[in-house]
């Protein structure tokens, strides 16, 4: 049940982040996640999957607020 997640927020901001594995439901805001491999854009609605060990940085242009699991 997502909605039994804990929920994290952030306001604009950019950050370096190495992530456990886990998921997140994007709530509302909008975040620049960029990889050695890629740059994506995720926003409200978004459901996203991260591998552990995922080294990325992230640029917040929205405040965001997400629900999230690791596991």
């Amino acid at each position: 049940n997502i909605l039994s997640w804990s929920i994290w927020s952030c306001y604009i901001s950019s950050f370096d982040w190495e992530l456990s594995e886990g998921s997140c439901l994007i709530i509302q805001g909008e975040v620049i996640i960029k990889t050695k491999l890629e740059t994506i854009t995720i926003s409200a609605g978004d459901f996203i999957i991260f591998l552990k060990g995922l080294k990325c940085h992230w640029q917040v242009i929205q405040p965001i607020k997400k629900h999230y699991t690791f596991t």
